[in-house]
């Protein structure tokens, strides 16, 4: 979920850091992990 939210923050669309995170082999474990980077999506979304 963090390495998510560094590949968001480094400019990188949500899907395409999800997919590189989970091709390292890890994913958000809890609904509120997903949520989390939704967040951070959209507080970026305005920078």
């Amino acid at each position: 979920m963090f390495a998510v939210c560094i590949l968001l923050a480094l400019g990188m669309e949500k899907e395409a850091a999800s997919d590189q995170v989970n091709s390292a082999g890890s994913h958000p474990e809890t609904e509120e992990q997903e949520e989390l980077i939704d967040w951070v999506v959209e507080k970026l979304r305005f920078m």
